[in-house]
């Protein structure tokens, strides 16, 4: 019962989508060792195009959610976003992170063609605040230290996605 006033509180504020669409609100900010930031930041609901299609207009954004099962059979969400292709100074271009049933979260970013990665533990807190799979709605929230490139970055922020791809829904 405590997951259904989150949820009709997250419609309303992500505001159904007509087309049933990949949806997000929220923010990524990601900060480096000399203090400079970039990120995404989705005040409205931002309609997504799917990463995975070949054909899709390199000037959307793009991204994923899915709630499903990975090779081994075990449940796991995952969601991702890539940037539109843009030349203007070194940007936060793709960011991901996915929540095992079994094992630590992983949150990995790509930044000036660098990548960058973290899993939840001591420097690292990504927290699944909700996965409903009759919806196709997932929350996350994170505050990560990512190694990689030649210096740790620091990744905040929070995301809330609709129109999430359910995989084998038998609830």
């Amino acid at each position: 019962m405590r997951r259904i006033a989150p949820a009709f509180a997250l419609l309303a504020a992500l505001g159904c989508a007509d087309d049933g669409g990949l949806s997000v609100t929220g923010s990524v900010q990601i900060e480096d060792a000399a203090g400079t930031t970039t990120g995404f930041d989705f005040v409205q609901r931002t309609n997504l195009v799917e990463e995975d299609l070949a054909d899709r207009d390199e000037s959307l954004f793009a991204g994923h959610c899915r709630i499903g099962t990975d090779a081994e059979g075990l449940q796991v969400v995952s969601v991702g976003l890539t940037r539109p292709a843009s030349g203007e100074g070194i940007q936060l271009e793709r960011f991901r992170l996915r929540f095992p049933e079994a094992g630590d979260a992983t949150v990995e970013a790509t930044l000036g063609g660098s990548g960058f990665q973290g899993t939840a533990g001591a420097s690292c807190l990504a927290e699944l605040e909700y996965a409903q799979r009759g919806d196709g709605l997932v929350g996350a929230d994170f505050d990560c230290t990512l190694e990689g490139g030649d210096a740790p970055v620091q990744a905040t922020g929070e995301l809330h996605f609709a129109g999430c791809t359910v995989d084998g829904d038998d609830d």
